[in-house]
């Protein structure tokens, strides 16, 4: 019975410690990450512009702007923007304050200044110099910014995940390569970030004010890029 039991007793010893030496096996790995990046024309541009109006009363500033507003969405439905693609974004009614030489302390109200501005989303490239020059011209005296993007970019965004991956794959077999070793099975896969396909653009106002054509629109190129993390086990 004694023996049994002391057999029994070293075989659980045995296992344990088969399996620890097992585990002391480091695995090697290679870590890298791969970037891609996939270039195409925008086709569409979203433009933010509104008024700013000033008057002695608060009502004066919002009857001003108002007409200007309206004459803006007239415009732009003339031009056969959609509804969906006209969004107000801002609209504010702030005092105007005037500086006492009696004191510091007794600044007085001046005036109001109303500002109206909304996100146009513009389809048709062609037309976007006539519509920024038709803005000024309707009472936009505020476009702040323009971004230019690109409707249907999934398939773009997935073309630069593909060369993300490609360039990885190739970093890494150079590597390896290069260290006489190979490279064992994907242990992860991770997506890095990467850019949404939208480029900023500011405009001078002086500048649209005195243009008596269409405004000259460069839009140039976006990229879109995609980050992928990877790891190998090195065999």
């Amino acid at each position: 019975m004694k023996i049994i039991i002391t057999a029994f007793l070293a075989f659980a010893l045995i296992a344990p410690l088969s399996a620890m030496a097992e585990d002391t096996k480091k695995t090697h790995f290679l870590t890298l990450q791969g970037h891609g990046e996939v270039k195409a024309k925008p086709d569409l541009a979203i433009v933010e512009m509104g008024t700013l109006s000033q008057a002695v009363t608060a009502k004066a500033a919002l009857v001003a702007n108002t007409a200007k507003v309206t004459a803006i969405f007239a415009m732009l439905k003339a031009n056969g923007i959609d509804d969906k693609d006209i969004q107000t974004n801002n609209f504010s009614v702030s005092p105007r304050y005037e500086s006492s030489k009696i004191s510091a302390n007794a600044n007085k109200i001046a005036g109001y200044d109303i500002t109206n501005s909304v996100t146009v989303t513009v389809h048709r490239l062609a037309d976007l110099g006539t519509i920024l020059d038709q803005a000024v011209e309707s009472g936009s005296n505020q476009i702040n910014s323009i971004s230019f993007g690109i409707n249907e970019s999934q398939a773009l965004q997935d073309e630069a995940r593909q060369a993300a991956v490609a360039d990885a794959l190739r970093r890494a077999k150079l590597l390896v390569e290069a260290a006489g070793t190979k490279l064992g099975a994907i242990a992860t896969i991770s997506e890095g970030s990467g850019n949404a396909p939208m480029r900023e653009r500011g405009l001078q106002m002086d500048a649209m004010a005195k243009a008596s054509a269409p405004v000259p629109v460069a839009q140039g190129e976006l990229t879109v890029s995609a980050e992928v993390n990877m790891v190998w086990e090195l065999e």
